[in-house]
């Protein structure tokens, strides 16, 4: 039977823990998105000794790849954010 992702938290960031994952499935999302633009579910399946399998559902049930894109785009603006800054300095 095919995962059925849950909704994003209102109240949380979508790269924050969401209500209702359990601390496995936020840690291997972390891992996820901490792997930056080489990311994978294979790696973190890798690195946390998981299934690739396991990682799949988890990633579709948590919706990592919108996640993750959320966390790169908020990072992106971070850092144009410091650039403006140090260029004003």
């Amino acid at each position: 039977m095919p995962e059925i992702p849950k909704p994003l938290s209102k109240d949380r960031f979508p790269w924050e823990r969401q209500r209702y994952e359990t601390r496995q499935a936020w840690a291997a999302f972390a891992a996820y998105r901490d792997l930056g633009l080489t990311r994978s579910q294979d790696k973190v399946a890798i690195e946390l000794g998981k299934s690739a399998n396991l990682m799949s559902r988890w990633s579709v049930r948590w919706s990592w790849v919108l996640r993750a894109e959320a966390w790169d785009s908020y990072q992106d603006a971070a850092s144009r954010a410091q650039r403006l800054e140090d260029i004003k300095k």
